[in-house]
């Protein structure tokens, strides 16, 4: 039964974006600088008729956006000293989606071979993907490399019992191994030039639309374990907001640079061409926007407890808790 001083303490404190707010006030400042300087930008660009330098403007807005929004779940790691409350299974699908982007995105903007047959493929129109796309991808595949050095290797704090789940390894090992297999079969048929060839199917940009198939589908599944994992220790401590609320910024001016650069070419082939730049910001939308809800809807008065267990593997423990009411709980 909880404390009647407890009780007024929550109540006393500021709720959902009123204390993003007031507790805040460098990021909040931030973003209503990147709001302006958005704004700024799309009077200018639609006052002398330069769709090309708004289009520039907002890739490199969500560049910063999102870039900036993978260093927040270090920062906090290290603040903790401790990986607790984070899911692990989260962390190797994001770590392996951007292996996949990275590959894609580098063949997409540096290979005039891959280049030349995404032209072939689709009416002659060129590429969307631009140079701030290659760099996120880069830097977003190190920061989660980091982070994971954070949990094997840092000596924080880390989740007891099970830290990843048998499917996740799975996936892992299935895209290394289809990776290996399919550029095995691409070579030893003799067709090293990126496109057309003897081996039909199995082509390179065949190959890189798999790998951008492949990162589409663990962006959908890779946020499933932490909100399952909040979800039911009812908490969101040890997952850093900030990550989702920089991160949904940055998937909202993705898409609209995508829809903007489509527009202004007049062929709409740079949406359908693209679709792991489509699919990344509409995912990403949905899922800050459900991590959003739990964190300042659902469970505020619980992000400020010490959690000592909280991890995938502890969601069968928080059930025995909570059929045992005189065992401590999980509080994340």
């Amino acid at each position: 039964m909880k404390s009647p001083s407890l009780d007024k303490d929550v109540a006393s404190k500021p709720r959902g974006f009123a204390q993003l707010v007031r507790r805040n006030k460098g990021l909040t400042v931030a973003f209503l600088i990147t709001v302006a300087l958005a704004i700024t930008a799309g009077v200018y660009s639609t006052k002398h008729g330069s769709l090309d330098t708004l289009s520039y403007f907002i890739g490199w807005l969500y560049f910063f956006a999102w870039s900036a929004s993978f260093y927040f779940q270090p920062i906090l790691n290290y603040q903790r000293k401790s990986t607790v409350g984070l899911s692990y299974n989260f962390l190797w699908l994001n770590l392996v989606g951007f292996a996949c982007l990275s590959v894609y995105e580098c063949a997409f903007y540096f290979s005039d071979h891959v280049k030349q047959a995404y032209a072939n493929q689709n009416d002659g129109a060129k590429s969307t993907v631009m140079i701030n796309d290659v760099v996120f991808a880069l830097h977003a595949f190190a920061l989660c490399a980091l982070t994971l050095i954070q949990v094997y290797f840092a000596g924080y704090e880390q989740s007891t019992g099970r830290q990843t789940w048998l499917a996740v390894r799975a996936v892992v090992a299935g895209v290394v191994i289809f990776s290996i297999v399919w550029l095995a079969v691409i070579y030893s048929r003799g067709n090293p030039v990126w496109e057309e060839g003897m081996n039909g199917t199995f082509t390179m940009i065949t190959y890189l639309y798999s790998l951008s198939y492949i990162k589409l589908s663990i962006s959908f599944i890779k946020y499933c374990p932490q909100l399952f994992l909040n979800f039911r220790l009812k908490s969101t401590q040890g997952w850093s907001i900030y990550n989702i609320l920089l991160d949904l910024t940055g998937g909202v001016l993705s898409l609209a640079q995508l829809i903007l650069d489509s527009s202004r070419h007049h062929d709409w082939s740079g949406v359908t061409g693209n679709p792991v730049k489509l699919g990344l910001s509409l995912l990403s939308i949905f899922f800050d926007l459900c991590f959003i809800v739990q964190h300042y809807v659902l469970y505020p008065e619980k992000n400020g407890k010490v959690v000592r267990e909280s991890t995938d593997s502890d969601i069968e423990a928080a059930d025995n808790k909570t059929a045992r009411p005189d065992a401590p709980q999980a509080n994340l």
